[in-house]
């Protein structure tokens, strides 16, 4: 049975009373105390409270090296399907697993958030799968998550994604692609992404440059007569 906490008896107060007694106990580096409170608020049922728990819950297994535990828990809160709880849940399984080289189900976890629509994870799960679809080699579909990432407008999210996506167009000849990418990440004035994208758009530029100057000039030796 899951410790009791006391109070006015309404299951909903009790439920986020736990949620936030397992938080303040986590920061104070009291695992054991933050995992039986995230328990009982998971176990209250609550519609709200519980899938927040889970989540909660996941992120501590996972510190604690228990992983198989840590994926339990935050599919339970993606099987929620609650509003915020499921996709920010659904964003982390899909981390765990893929760490695990688990690329098919963390797809599938990613997927999930990204087709949430949620304005923080989907920015988040979009950027995370394009960089799984392009380790595994699925270049046009790591393309399109980066763009959903980029057309999010997240100024987290969206800035590293421009610069994925960037390196990616480049790598396949797609100068002129590359440097829209680039331009949206310096566009966006994130303070660490957005000079990177500028130096990264330098050197793009300076490659074309040259590529264009090698073509059109006369090598040395044929611009001196024999």
């Amino acid at each position: 049975m899951p410790t009791q906490l006391g109070g006015s008896g309404d299951a909903s107060s009790e439920a986020a009373a736990a949620v936030s007694l397992g938080v303040r106990l986590q920061v104070r580096g009291d695992d054991e105390g933050a995992h039986k409170a995230f328990v009982e608020a998971l176990e209250s049922g609550h519609p709200d409270h519980a899938p927040e728990a889970a989540t909660h819950l996941g992120a501590l297994l996972r510190a604690r090296g228990d992983l198989a535990g840590a994926q339990a828990a935050y599919q339970g809160a993606v099987d929620s399907g609650h509003r915020d709880h499921a996709p920010r849940a659904a964003v982390e399984l899909g981390i765990v697993l893929d760490e695990q080289d688990h690329g098919a189900q963390a797809h599938v976890a990613f997927d999930f958030a990204a087709s949430s629509h949620h304005p923080d994870h989907a920015p988040k799960a979009a950027l995370q799968l394009g960089r799984l679809l392009e380790r595994s080699g699925e270049l046009a579909a790591a393309q399109q998550a980066y763009q959903l990432a980029i057309d999010s407008g997240h100024p987290y999210q969206a800035p590293p994604a421009a610069i994925q996506l960037g390196q990616l167009m480049q790598r396949e000849g797609d100068s002129e692609g590359a440097r829209l990418a680039y331009q949206r990440a310096i566009d966006s004035g994130h303070p660490d992404h957005g000079p990177a994208a500028e130096v990264l758009l330098a050197q793009l530029l300076g490659d074309s440059n040259q590529s264009g100057a090698g073509q059109g000039a006369e090598s040395p030796t044929e611009a001196v007569p024999t």
